[in-house]
């Protein structure tokens, strides 16, 4: 038997491979519905064992490349999901021995969101394809019997790539796993060393300023710290235990390992290294810097070429070259109809509407926006998403912008003329419009989507022909702004979201963030979003004049957003806010989530408390929902004042067995840890208590010393803030907190707060 091997984890997982890359074909056929595109593409038979390319560590692959090592780090998975702005076949194989002293019979299941194969020496043992579109399930269980010595597993992954797609399979051993050990196939045998290199790299601490290995390093080492100015690659000397560093904004740091002509890397996240501030200058000061900022990104980075195309024409500075590049790439992405291509078309034609470009720029301008496909009902076949609540304004605005720039031209994806767009336009955007003004943003308070929202606002407010849409634009793009300001607290908009990504972490860095500040400057943390450049060129919409006030005053409300009610208590010294969650609200109480941020709390613009169900079992997966946006399954979460209670009941079925909070220690003042359930923490006048039904523990992933676990899939959590104008210090805070008595019932569902029933 080996001795140096890898093994299941504690749950049963097999989680070390080598693997291929992903693959990919482009769908060439006529098919338009995603299902029968993804039948066509991924056929009933078992996929083909790679009998040409056998699973070998450096051995050629089927994709033309060779077998690589797969290094999981926390994740169960083997996960490479990406996104696709074209619809694509997808790919991939994987494999591994297991290594067993006996015959015996060992149950497993497959986890997957795609279609997988499973072979055990080269005999198909079982396909199995996901319940649902975009989640992970689980397979039937599955008998192997393995043989004394190597038993070969060899899996196929299929999928139809369109936008955000989850690719990724885990295998877990559903007995004991006794006796059994993973090994690496490949000559000469490479897995003792590959091994003792992935032990090296889990067992790695992070401190602010150094990295540190309980042995020295068992191969070479470089670390790349990256800083917000200049990257700095360093290599870790043989034989010690510790690199250190004197830089205190080395925000991240990425560790790799070159073993048996494989690459082994970990990243780490510093957040308490992320400096932020206040803009030093005057609002106009600050919008023309962040124009200069915006204007001098590099052309080849394609998602914001366009933007800098309208900051330079906003300054008057055009660069003809880069200019060129970036319009090439916009009229490429737009013509191509990739996905996302709506953006482009939006800052395309707020160009055109600028009367930017000489005669030929601006009619490739035209020719893209007449051959565009603006709706689900005019012909095409793409993988653009349309139904979002920013997608679907922005699509029902360019379509009508569009048609008033070309009104007697004829547009070709519908056959309609530039008159007939405008009309259909003008009606989809006066539907939209109207269903916010009844029943409020889906995305409310988006760290990501509120600025694409107000971009698509700003572009009807200037160039609309009706009084009517603008006036509506206008009102609703206030209410938007004000929202992002009432939630904001010692500079900062945080908040439940109805749609949110992984910025939730850093949310003085997102694009929402980057709007407000554009639109508010001095009392709000500075940040520089591309979006905020179609406010400032030459816009006639002017953002009110009282976020500042209202951003640093205390709030108590309570509103509604798509029929969701929200609740707010802002004080001079914290700030916690939610969205109600029961079986009877819009989003149901033990339903599957998506994107959806439930509950935020802060002390300070560095200090943010939050909990979640992840989407997905590690940091460096890519689900939505993911590890900390968005939530696998909802809980049933209420707010009374400044205190938050959830209570969770995750299924059986649901790959994720554990609730998290990002719980920041590392920037409390002072701070309790594992009292009768709690955790405890002061920042200035602020405190703020967090509470779980079950023991935690305080992990680092990729992030440092911020993830307090609690593994149980019924579960409740309770966040109380308080200040000093109500109770004396910390000790007299947790004194209270440890007076109300919480207690959770899991066999009933039950949660009791000061000898009440709560949820």
């Amino acid at each position: 038997m080996l001795t140096d091997a890898f093994e299941p984890d504690e749950a049963g997982y097999i989680r070390h491979w080598i693997q291929t890359r992903p693959y990919t074909k482009p769908y060439l056929g006529s098919e338009t519905l995603e299902e029968k595109i993804r039948a066509e593409v991924i056929q009933e038979d078992p996929g083909a064992y790679p009998r040409r390319c056998p699973p070998s560590l450096g051995g050629p692959a089927p994709d033309g490349t060779t077998w690589h090592f797969h290094y999981p780090g926390q994740n169960t998975y083997v996960d490479l999901g990406t996104f696709h702005h074209t619809i694509r076949k997808v790919t991939l194989y994987a494999s591994n021995l297991i290594v067993s002293n006996k015959v015996q019979e060992v149950p497993i299941r497959l986890w997957t969101a795609n279609t997988i194969d499973l072979w055990q020496d080269q005999q198909h043992k079982s396909r199995y394809t996901r319940a649902k579109r975009k989640r992970v399930s689980a397979s039937p269980t599955i008998v192997l019997t393995l043989k004394p010595g190597q038993n070969r597993l060899t899996v196929q992954l299929q999928e139809l790539g369109v936008r955000d797609t989850p690719f990724l399979f885990a295998l877990q051993l559903l007995d004991s796993s006794d006796g059994l050990k993973i090994a690496i196939p490949g000559h000469p045998a490479p897995t003792p060393r590959l091994a003792m290199a992935a032990h090296w790299l889990d067992t790695l601490t992070v401190t602010s300023a150094s990295l540190e290995a309980p042995q020295p390093p068992p191969c070479p080492v470089s670390v790349t710290l990256d800083r917000p100015v200049q990257s700095k690659n360093r290599s870790w000397m043989t034989g010690d235990l510790q690199m250190s560093w004197h830089e205190e904004d080395i925000f991240s740091c990425q560790v790799e390992l070159r073993e048996a002509d494989q690459r082994l890397s970990r990243l780490f996240e510093i957040p308490a290294n992320l400096a932020m501030s206040n803009p030093g200058e005057s609002l106009e000061a600050h919008q023309t810097r962040s124009l200069e900022e915006i204007a001098t990104t590099l052309s080849d980075e394609p998602a914001r070429s366009l933007f800098a195309v309208l900051a330079r024409h906003a300054l008057g500075t055009a660069d003809n070259e880069a200019d060129e590049a970036a319009l090439q790439e916009g009229l490429d992405f737009v013509s191509g109809r990739l996905d996302c291509a709506d953006f482009r078309l939006a800052a395309l034609l707020r160009l055109y509407a600028l009367d930017w470009g000489h005669v030929e720029q601006r009619n490739m301008i035209g020719m893209a926006a007449m051959m565009f496909r603006y709706w689900e009902d005019e012909d095409g076949n793409d993988a653009m998403a349309f139904n979002s609540e920013n997608h679907s304004i922005l699509f029902h605005g360019c379509q009508y912008i569009a048609g008033i720039l070309f009104p007697e031209e004829t547009f070709t994806a519908s056959n309609r003329s530039g008159n007939e767009q405008r009309d259909l336009g003008r009606s989809r955007c006066l539907e939209w419009l109207n269903d916010r003004h009844a029943y409020g943003f889906t995305e409310y308070l988006s760290s990501t989507y509120s600025p694409l929202t107000a971009a698509a606002l700003v572009n009807l407010i200037d160039f609309s022909d009706d009084k009517e849409i603008r006036t509506s634009a206008t009102t609703l793009l206030d209410r938007l702004l004000r929202q992002l300001a009432e939630h904001t607290f010692d500079g900062v908009t945080t908040g439940p979201q109805g749609r949110v990504y992984r910025s939730v972490l850093y949310p003085h860095t997102s694009a929402a963030q980057g709007l407000l500040s554009f639109a508010t400057g001095e009392s709000v943390v500075e940040s520089v979003d591309p979006w905020s450049v179609f406010v400032a060129t030459l816009s006639t919409y002017t953002p009110p004049g009282d976020l500042s006030s209202v951003a640093e005053r205390a709030i108590s409300r309570t509103y509604h957003q798509a029929n969701q009610c929200i609740l707010l208590q802002k004080t001079p010294h914290y700030v916690i806010s939610s969205v109600q969650i029961a079986d009877d609200t819009p989003l149901k109480a033990g339903q599957p989530g998506y994107q959806e941020h439930l509950w935020h709390a802060s002390l300070s613009r560095d200090c943010h408390i939050f909990a979640n169900h992840p989407g997905t079992v590690s940091d460096t997966g890519i689900s939505r929902p993911g590890y900390w946006n968005g939530n696998g399954i909802l809980p049933s979460l209420v707010q009374r004042e400044s205190t938050i209670f959830a209570t969770y009941e995750i299924p059986p079925e649901h790959p994720v067995s554990f609730t998290h909070a990002h719980w920041p220690t590392d920037v409390f003042d002072e701070s309790i840890e594992d009292e009768e359930g709690w955790v405890l923490g002061r920042q200035g006048n602020g405190f703020v208590g967090l509470w779980c039904s079950e023991a935690t523990n305080l992990v680092s992933d990729v992030l440092v010393g911020r993830d307090l676990v609690a593994i149980s899939r019924k579960v409740a959590w309770i966040a109380r803030c308080a200040d000093t104008e109500e109770i004396s210090d910390l000790d007299a805070f947790r004194t209270s907190c440890l007076s109300l008595k919480p207690r959770y019932d899991p066999t009933r569902g039950d949660l009791f707060w000061d000898d009440r029933q709560i949820l």
